[in-house]
């Protein structure tokens, strides 16, 4: 498990200041880690979850070194975060997911639009219900396009995460 603390440095009126962030995984790339640490500062009890979290080994094996016809491998797959342009707005967004201390063996979806550099904490487009464990996020090829975030079991439809005008909608796959 690879996690790492960092210290985000706030400026408010000119006086600089610095607030220690949640534990953020090292392969998050530093904006989004600023992003998510920053939201998870102002939430307590919430943190984010990793691949150790999921309980499935197996099927992260499987994801990162198994390629079959269009379904290639990913090696750097993790499953509680993935980035893309969600809303197809032609800006990079990205999803993470966090447990909550009160609702064990389970995952919040939390989903970030971009862009992400001009020094704001943008809050969350979407935060979704409680979702089981044992479960992942996936976004682009083989998928068709428009790509959709997906959240769900490994190897399943999942449900889509769907870009409305006021953020997302979660549907849930009707096959």
């Amino acid at each position: 498990m690879e996690i790492r603390s960092f210290i985000v440095g706030i400026t408010i009126g000119g006086v600089s200041g610095a607030a220690l962030s949640a534990d953020v995984p090292k392969y998050l790339p530093k904006e989004h880690a600023r992003v998510v640490g920053a939201w998870l500062n102002e939430h307590a009890g919430l943190r984010i979850a990793t691949d150790a979290d999921c309980g499935c080994d197996d099927d992260l094996k499987r994801e990162r070194t198994q390629s079959s016809g269009a379904w290639k491998a990913k090696p750097s797959y993790h499953p509680y975060y993935v980035a893309g342009d969600f809303n197809q707005d032609g800006t990079a967004d990205f999803a993470i997911g966090v447990l909550d201390s009160g609702a064990p063996g389970s995952f919040r979806v939390v989903v970030f639009n971009g862009p992400f550099g001009n020094g704001v904490s943008p809050q969350p487009a979407f935060v979704s219900e409680p979702r089981g464990l044992g479960q992942g996020m996936f976004f682009g090829p083989p998928r068709l396009r428009p790509f959709m975030l997906v959240v769900g079991a490994f190897e399943s439809h999942g449900a889509s995460l769907v870009p409305t005008a006021k953020g997302y909608e979660l549907r849930e796959s009707q096959q």
